[in-house]
């Protein structure tokens, strides 16, 4: 069973509408963990949906945030590369489902090299847990249907 958040919009927002609520909530959790966040950062050729310094050790991680269905093996790539070449602390890519086929592999292949130690990628479980632990969202209760 594939686990999904899934963000139900009005149909008449744009995507980047759509894109922005996602955004927002997670600078939401991270400024609830004493991280203050610059939100759609440009630099030359590259974008990086949020950059949080926290407020105490003054170090600085970009955040990618992504609330669609498929993900592409060059988002994770684009990634590790804007994350590595501005020298960020470290990265966290965020997924509303979970990561599948080659973008699976990618990750796990990066999670087993020390030079991508620093990047996190976290999908639906670590999103809910993240919501529910900065009351966002209330703890979801899953109960069993017997059949």
């Amino acid at each position: 069973m594939i686990k999904q958040v899934k963000i139900l919009f009005d149909p008449n927002q744009t995507q980047a509408q759509k894109g922005d609520f996602f955004e927002n909530l997670i600078r939401d959790v991270f400024e609830s963990q004493r991280y203050k966040i610059k939100q759609r950062v440009n630099f030359t050729g590259m974008e990086i949906d949020l950059i949080a310094t926290h407020l105490d050790r003054n170090e600085q991680s970009y955040i990618e945030c992504k609330a669609k269905e498929q993900l592409e093996s060059n988002e994770i790539k684009t990634f590790a590369f804007n994350v590595s070449h501005h020298k960020a602390i470290s990265g966290y890519f965020l997924s509303t489902t979970e990561y599948a086929h080659q973008v699976a592999g990618l990750i796990e292949e990066m999670k087993k090299d020390s030079r991508y130690s620093n990047l996190y990628f976290w999908g639906p479980d670590k999103i809910i847990e993240l919501l529910e632990s900065s009351q966002k969202i209330k703890p979801l209760v899953l109960c069993q249907v017997n059949s």
